[in-house]
């Protein structure tokens, strides 16, 4: 009575005191009263979490959860997050709710940390999940650092540069990272576009077939990238590819997978002090000649450089143009080069990849200084045998560190060469070892598990193996062999297959 002739005298009363009372009504077991005061402190201030509160507790009194629900999920909407109640409103909205949006229930930095570890195609198509989601993620500029557009490559669903443009200006100038294979844009532009706009770009890979001289434009502005990858559809000549390494000195990565050379090139007048991985691989047609490789300099240019690809080249005819024995070169990758000489290579050098080399000279003599291999690729040497690869092998340094040896389609190396290497420790250490079309035979096979302790993967493919040799090497290098490869090795029936699956995890059979 008192309160009705307070208010006929003009007096608003507060939130709080309309609080006071829609709690004495629903005491009462008025709740139609007690929710109407509720609804009017929701009225009198939109941005006070206790007209919520109260309105939703009573309607659940009233077992109306699902209004109760969207009584709470409005009051989430209107609330500021900075309000001491503002959590009690959340507990309250995913107590009452059976299904409830985590974007509004979690806080800000959790969502941030979710988001960041789904893929970046996740990202995108959740901004059509709702407007709520929308306004979130975009305003979260950590997300938009990384723009992993390799997944839009369906070409009713091209990139468009204003997509792009609309990615970057998400990150608030933060993008570090780009990867773009299809995009719809004109390419002369758009890379520079992002260069000058993301100026804290270290990470660029591309695979579309428009944008290798484009890149010219853009690399002044990537005064911070440290990678390049050009995929081997994005074809670029290799005068582009000096002029983008004398304008990004940064680089400490640079591959390059299909690289033509037209016309003669000048030398560099500045040294890549930075670049320590480069591939400069060409891509020879079949009816194109491999093209020759000039001279670059590599040690003088490239006192950093520690892996080096040069595949499918004609290589100079004087192996003294190359430098590769002065480098401080780790990893080298000659795979597909003609040669009419066998490369200098440098002590420090402990991977080399001289598969499919064409009309490569061996050694006469050992190297001294002999580098000592960790990972050795022959594959289809014809004429590579036991001798000319004690030889390469020098003897003594490389026993005991050879992980990786790779001898496919080396039609010389016989049983017998076979079995000196395994007398002689030369594959004690081995982890891999790929001996496709060789002369392995049972007895080479029953050799193995006494002397190869570590070997974990093994392709015996095409060899003149039986059951009996498939036996030998499930039960004596079992649990250490995860991987053996038993292609085309007609000797072997179904039944030495299925109990090699016993013990060694993966098996390979195909007949």
């Amino acid at each position: 009575m008192l309160f009705q002739l307070i208010c006929r005298d003009g007096w608003e009363p507060s939130v709080d005191l309309l609080d006071n009372r829609a709690a004495t009504h629903e005491k009462l077991g008025n709740l139609v009263l007690a929710l109407r005061d509720g609804k009017k402190m929701i009225d009198r201030e939109g941005s006070n979490p206790k007209g919520y509160l109260r309105a939703g507790k009573i309607l659940v009194r009233m077992e109306k959860s699902d209004l109760a629900t969207k009584m709470y999920s409005l009051g989430l909407s209107n609330v500021p997050k900075e309000d001491p109640h503002y959590d009690l409103l959340k507990r309250v909205y995913v107590k009452t709710s059976k299904s409830f949006d985590p974007m509004t229930i979690l806080p800000l930095e959790l969502v941030e940390d979710i988001l960041s570890l789904v893929g970046f195609k996740a990202i995108v198509q959740s901004l059509r999940v709702s407007h709520q989601w929308n306004k979130i993620i975009t305003s979260l500029p950590s997300l938009w650092r990384d723009l992993d557009l390799t997944d839009f490559q369906l070409k009713k669903r091209l990139i468009s540069k204003l997509s792009i443009q609309s990615c970057i200006k998400r990150s608030q100038g933060t993008t570090r990272s780009v990867k773009l294979h299809h995009a719809n844009f004109n390419w002369s532009n758009g890379l520079a576009y992002i260069a000058a706009n993301c100026r804290n770009l270290s990470y660029l890979e591309i695979g579309c077939e428009k944008a290798g001289s484009s890149l010219i434009k853009a690399a002044p502005y990537a005064k911070n990238l440290q990678t390049l990858i050009l995929h081997i559809d994005c074809e670029i000549t290799l005068t582009a590819v000096m002029e983008i390494l004398d304008a990004c000195l940064s680089l400490s990565v640079a591959e390059f997978y299909n690289v033509r050379h037209k016309g003669e090139i000048s030398e560099s007048p500045h040294p890549w002090q930075a670049l320590k991985t480069l591939v400069l691989n060409h891509v020879c047609l079949r009816w194109e000649e491999p093209q020759k490789l000039s001279t670059l300099l590599w040690a003088s240019k490239l006192p950093s450089l520690r892996y080096l690809s040069l595949q499918g080249w004609t290589m100079p005819d004087d192996k003294k143009d190359l430098g590769f024995g002065d480098s401080k070169l780790e990893r080298l990758s000659l795979r597909g080069v003609t040669m009419n000489y066998f490369p200098g290579l440098p002590p420090s050098l402990a991977h080399l990849d001289l598969g499919l080399t064409h009309r490569c000279v061996y050694l006469k003599d050992p190297m001294d200084p002999a580098p000592t291999f960790e990972s050795l690729v022959l594959d289809s040497h014809f004429h590579l045998d036991y001798e000319k690869l004690v030889i390469l092998l020098n003897d003594s340094p490389t026993k005991g560190v050879l992980k990786k040896l790779s001898l496919s389609h080396c039609f010389k190396m016989d049983k017998q060469g076979l079995m000196h290497l395994l007398e002689n420790g030369y594959l004690d250490t081995l982890v891999y070892l790929n001996i496709v079309a060789c002369g392995v035979d049972d007895e080479v096979a029953e050799a193995m598990p006494g002397r190869m302790e570590f070997l974990e993967d093994l392709n015996l493919s095409n060899s003149r193996i039986s059951g009996v040799g498939v036996k030998a090497l499930a039960v004596g290098m079992a649990p250490r062999l995860k991987k053996l490869n038993l292609s085309e090795c007609n000797q072997v029936l179904p039944d030495a297959v299925d109990l090699a699956r016993k013990f060694i995890p993966t098996v390979i059979s195909r007949f």
